[in-house]
């Protein structure tokens, strides 16, 4: 083998060497992306059960009507009107994200989307969807999960 030839062989193996390892940093960034969208699916899925299962019973919700359908303020934890400032990951990887909600009464009479300020309410009730999105940015991709959820709030 002349010099020119090793030369060129070790140049061919560098590029692979390269590519490989830029394949695997991506393939941990997915990961990344995927550990942290599972956490935020689990925070979702959280306060969406506490949601139907306590509703205006829960401390952390107060339920009111208005002409934003941002209805929901946070009661007894630090957050504002955008949002729930919220850590996802783990030591060594940890991003923030914001939690966000959406409250809106629900009448069958109503088929435009506009938003309800004086809600029907018949015998048994009135009907609540609520929207809990988390937003979050990973390397400048922003990623939103959402999970909508509809609750009968009884009559006093």
């Amino acid at each position: 083998m002349t010099l020119v030839e090793v030369v060129v062989a070790l140049l061919i193996f560098t590029i692979f060497v390269i590519n490989a390892i830029a394949v695997l940093l991506r393939a941990y960034e997915e990961v990344k992306i995927t550990r942290h969208r599972e956490q935020a699916r689990a925070i979702l899925n959280s306060f969406s059960d506490q949601f139907v299962c306590l509703g205006d019973a829960d401390p952390i919700y107060l339920t009111t009507l208005g002409a934003t359908g941002s209805n929901m303020t946070w009661k007894g934890v630090s957050g504002s009107g955008s949002g729930l400032p919220i850590t996802l990951g783990g030591p060594g990887s940890t991003i923030q994200a914001t939690l966000t909600r959406d409250v809106r009464e629900l009448d069958e009479t109503i088929t435009s989307g506009q938003i309800i300020t004086s809600p029907a309410v018949d015998a048994v009730g009135r009907m609540v969807q609520v929207t809990f999105s988390i937003t979050f940015t990973v390397n400048t991709r922003t990623i939103t999960e959402t999970i909508f959820q509809a609750r009968l709030i009884p009559n006093s």
